[in-house]
């Protein structure tokens, strides 16, 4: 493998120090820095692998017999180097790693002596050439135990100048090799490193320990591992990058690289990619039971070849795994959860820039981004490199993707880290999950886990039902195409429920939890509704509900700003009627989502709607806005309010919703107004699954403190037109209730003796039938109405009609419409010889005026029996109140009759 010395070693950095002064000052002629020269730089550079017989070892996945780097610096005209090198830095191909584990080691103490390293043969991976002002050196090269922060430590040098090369891992899993510090007296011109592939190998035996300077064959009882594996990708030449860096100006470096040649000279990549092996093998398994949260084990094993005459083990190019149907994003993890930024992460490339590019840094990313812990095994340590599962901050990081996470491994002991994109892709139909790494480094592996978190607010949530499910995943090798892709499966049983309880039904329950209610009860009052629709795990999904207020309750319009329709879903505040809160996920924590109610225009035949808008905002994610709108249907005949939703949203962005409950506020002051009646009421509606079922549900509403309201209504009647006998005068009669009393339930108005119904004019009377369909012949009219109420920016207003009744003479039925449509009927009939016309089952809310006119001349009901002047006239009308009061009264009857006709 490349090298690069860290610095002079010693078996601590005290010594160290101490040692090199002393080597300094006794061989200070030799130290002495050169006067810097323009052209300090790399003169050659070259790096390639060999077989045995000297030729290039091209193969994928081989351990070649060598690998050699040379390099040489600028040299002057009498043959000096220009200049010193002061440290240097090697970036092996990516792919070229190596075992050290498979090589014994040469303990520090042994190969830091003061003089000659005493390393075992045994131990020796290698050879060096140095050659400088002093001569040429031939020294062994030895793998030794590592030290705090390397991975890997190789070590030559004698006469007290040990030279120890650092290996270490890049971010992108390329292996580094660093010399920070250098013995910089001795006139360095070129040095050629050469390290064996497989060092027991009886080929190295004179070259080995003591053989390398007397001679003859010295062999090891070291088995033949192998320590060096080529690349398992056959792509474009092998390149090597050295970095060199000048004693008298630092701050000044030098680069070269080296392409490894291929036969004849020729570059080429390498060859053979159908000979490493390839059999990975992987394992899913949730840790909780059905219908539960989740946290998940993933378990990648990816076997190696050890055997030094077979090519090593294809590396792992990409990995994508697809979890089986309904094991899915749990949307309560988002709570709280942050995630880790392309600065926190160390991305050196631009977010969605492909390949990933990350700096060598330990991250900085929150602990409240991560999800989870990872380990690998690999046998470059002889231990597992540690490390973490870190959300991505979406659509900001390599794959530009939302959902994306950070695999990283540090490992401080070998001053390793590796940052590894992936991204996690949700169905947006089905929210079935889709992982993937790819790019991954050419870094051979045993074992590879990862663990996300559980507990109520895990990443995940199980399917709803047990049984058997099956989890697949495609393998991608790095020698393709000449290597298949590996298919893979591995499949999980849920016996229990959740919390180890039974099994979850086959066909769940339709059985959620309903209560609704004024929050003051009161009689009359103005007061906040609320109402709360909720659900168990174990309980079908709600796609929609509907709802039948009890008669009375009442809704303010007038005055209220209405959302347009072009501005959903950003309506203005003044739309605002009330809040909203939406409970999300699987377990015992919800994500709780909170949005507003806003006042909207006619909908689905509805004259008024609600807009049930709320921001799916989560932690680091925006899924959006999720808008439901609800139409406010009006009963024409009791005023009764009901409201049915549209379907809600069951998945956003491929997350499953998993709608748990919805409570509505609306708490707008003087939005809502109660009933003034006490009588027992519910409040019913009904839970729509997203199987179709329908939940009946109801809750009691009875409200109190009816006695303390007064009722003292008024009435006035009039006779316009005709005061002589057998005319047919016009009759208007109106109503005024007193604000904050309780409202009409019934009123009946009986005309004085000297009006008669005149059934010569009863001509067209329309049938129950197209008055409901609002399809009534013209000449059914027979009058007109009018009617105020404080709820209503505009009166309601429409035509009378006569229409058949069960009775023995035909209704009176107003049609009226405005904001709303209103249906009032009054009964006709004789009472005592006096013509009566009793409005019954006036809906419960609050009416300002109401003015009934009925038309006089040919199209006139009435008929005058005598002189309309001849004395006081009188009415009587009886009152009902919606609080059981009544209340009678006489109203005088107005004529057209002058002062004069009235006394005669």
């Amino acid at each position: 493998m490349g090298w690069i010395a860290d610095h002079i070693a010693m078996s601590r950095a005290s010594e160290l120090a101490a040692i090199a002064a002393a080597v300094l000052l006794v061989a200070a002629p030799l130290f002495l820095p050169a006067t810097a020269r323009a052209d300090f730089g790399i003169e050659s550079f070259t790096a390639a692998a060999t077989n045995q017989d000297g030729s290039v070892d091209l193969a994928a996945g081989s351990h070649p017999y060598d690998f050699t780097i040379h390099f040489a610096m600028n040299l002057d005209p009498e043959g000096e180097a220009e200049g010193s090198i002061y440290s240097m830095q090697v970036d092996l191909p990516p792919g070229l790693v190596g075992s050290p584990q498979a090589v014994p080691f040469c303990d520090m103490a042994d190969f830091d002596t003061g003089l000659f390293p005493s390393c075992p043969a045994r131990s020796q991976i290698g050879v060096v050439h140095a050659d400088t002002r002093l001569g040429t050196s031939v020294l062994g090269l030895y793998n030794l135990r590592p030290p705090p922060g390397a991975a890997a430590a190789f070590g030559f040098g004698d006469n007290g100048s040990p030279v120890i090369e650092r290996l270490s891992l890049g971010a992108d899993g390329t292996v580094r090799v660093s010399a920070p510090v250098l013995p910089t007296g001795l006139g360095l011109r070129s040095i050629t490193e050469t390290i064996w592939g497989v060092p027991a190998d009886r080929g190295h035996d004179g070259e080995r320990g003591a053989c390398l300077e007397a001679g003859g064959e010295c062999s090891t009882d070291a088995e033949p591992a192998p320590l060096l594996t080529l690349p398992t990708s056959c792509g474009g030449p092998l390149r090597t990058t050295i970095t060199a860096a000048s004693l008298e100006e630092p701050e000044r470096s030098t680069t070269a690289s080296a392409l490894s040649p291929g036969e004849g000279g020729l570059l080429e990549g390498l060859r053979d990619c159908e000979g490493p092996s390839f059999d990975p093998r992987i394992g899913i398994r949730p840790e909780a039971d059905a219908l539960s949260p989740s946290g998940l084990l993933v378990d990648l094993e990816l076997p190696q070849t050890e055997a030094a005459e077979l090519p090593a083990s294809a590396a792992l190019r990409q990995i994508t795994v697809r979890l089986p149907a309904g094991l899915t994003f749990n949307s309560p993890a988002a709570a709280g959860l942050a995630a880790c930024s392309p600065a926190q992460i160390g991305l050196e490339s631009v977010p969605g820039g492909q390949p990933p590019r990350f700096d060598a840094v330990p991250v900085t990313c929150p602990d409240a981004s991560k999800l989870g812990t990872a380990s690998v095994q690999t046998p470059l340590l002889d231990h597992l490199l540690p490390g973490a599962i870190y959300l991505a901050t979406p659509g900001e990081n390599p794959s530009g993707a939302i959902f994306a996470i950070y695999v990283v491994l540090e490992d401080p002991t070998s001053g390793t880290i590796l940052k590894l994109p992936g991204r996690l892709d949700a169905d947006p139909a089905d929210g079935r999950l889709t992982a993937t790494i790819s790019d991954l480094p050419q870094l051979p592996f045993e074992d590879m886990k990862l663990s996300f978190f559980g507990g109520p607010r895990a990443a995940l949530t199980t399917p709803s039902t047990c049984g058997t499910y099956t989890t697949t995943a495609d393998a991608v090798p790095s020698t393709v195409p000449a290597g298949s892709v590996a298919h893979l499966r591995s499949s999980f049983t849920f016996s229990s429920g959740a919390g180890s309880g039974p099994c979850p039904p086959g066909a769940l329950p339709n059985d959620p939890d309903f209560e609704a209610g004024a929050v003051v009860p009161i009689a009359g009052l103005r007061t906040p509704f609320v109402l709360r629709l909720q659900r168990q795990d174990a309980s079908q999904q709600l796609a929609a509900f509907d709802l039948a207020l009890p008669p009375g309750l009442s809704a303010r319009l007038a005055g209220a700003a209405v959302c347009a329709d072009a501005a959903i879903p950003s309506c203005p505040a003044s739309s605002s009627v009330g809040q909203a809160t939406v409970g999300t996920g699987v377990g015992s924590a919800p994500l709780y989502l909170r949005g507003t109610v806003y006042l909207a225009g006619p909908y689905r035949g509805a004259p008024v709607s609600l807009l049930v808008v709320v921001p799916a905002l989560a932690g680091p994610f925006d899924l959006g806005t999720v808008v439901v709108r609800v139409a406010v249907q009006v009963d024409p005949v009791t005023g009764q309010l009901s409201a049915a939703s549209d379907s809600f949203p069951q998945i956003l962005r491929g997350v499953p919703l998993a709608i748990r409950s919805l409570a509505i506020s609306l708490d707008r002051p003087g939005f809502i107004r109660n009933p003034t009646s006490c009588d027992p009421m519910r409040i019913d509606a009904g839970a729509v699954s997203t199987l179709g079922q329908v939940a009946p549900l109801s809750s009691r509403f009875q409200l109190g403190a009816c006695a303390g309201l007064a009722f003292q209504p008024r009435a006035a009647v009039r006779l316009l037109g005709p005061i002589h006998r057998g005319a047919h005068p016009r009759l208007r009669t109106v109503l005024r209730p007193r604000a904050g009393d309780a409202n009409i339930r019934r009123v009946a108005v009986t005309l004085p003796g000297t009006e008669l119904l005149d059934n010569r004019h009863i001509g067209t009377i329309c049938t129950a039938a197209r008055f409901a369909a609002e399809r009534c012949p013209a000449g059914s009219v027979y009058g007109f109405a009018r009617a105020w109420t404080p709820l209503l920016d505009q009166p309601l207003e429409g035509p009378v009609y006569l229409r058949s009744s069960r009775h023995r003479l035909p209704d009176l039925a107003a049609s009226l419409d405005g904001q709303i449509h209103l249906d009032l009927t009054g009964h006709v009939n004789s009472i005592g010889g006096r013509i009566r016309n009793t409005l019954v089952a006036l809906p419960d809310v609050p009416l300002s005026k109401v003015v009934l006119t009925m038309a006089g001349g040919k199209r006139g009901l009435l008929v005058n029996t005598g002189g309309l002047c001849a004395g006081e006239l009188r009415a009587a009308a009886t009152f009902d109140a919606q609080n059981g009061k009544t209340r009678d009264t006489a109203p005088l009857v107005k004529t057209d009759c002058g002062r004069a006709g009235r006394a005669r």
